[in-house]
């Protein structure tokens, strides 16, 4: 179990994993999770920078069409991990951020209270 760190749970019209990568760091863990969705491990990081890293992710995203026509957007979660929490608990609150951040008009970052 990692000792601190940030899960961004990341659901966007997006397919490039390789602008992912870009705007992440080294030490970052980068995977999909889910259909379109992409969960960003960033150890070592407290939750106001993990929030600065999804916003440029986000705003790396912010206009651009991939080719498919249409701008795409991209909403995330942000969850910071606590002591008592699971990997299952950490990563359903990151979950709920993302839905938030869905449900209140999509293209934000909505971070985990």
């Amino acid at each position: 179990m990692m000792s601190t760190g940030i899960w961004l749970a990341i659901g966007c019209w997006w397919r490039s994993r390789g602008l992912l990568r870009e705007r992440t760091r080294q030490s970052d863990s980068v995977g999909r999770w889910g259909g379109e969705e992409f969960l960003v491990l960033c150890p070592q990081t407290g939750l106001s920078q993990a929030e600065i890293g999804a916003e440029r992710i986000r705003d790396a995203v912010g206009g651009r069409d991939f080719g498919l026509g249409h701008r795409l957007s991209l909403s995330a979660g942000v969850a910071e991990l606590r002591p008592d929490d699971t990997p299952d608990s950490l990563l359903q609150r990151a979950d709920e951020a993302l839905y938030r951040a869905k449900r209140s008009g999509r293209d934000r970052v909505c971070v985990a209270p």
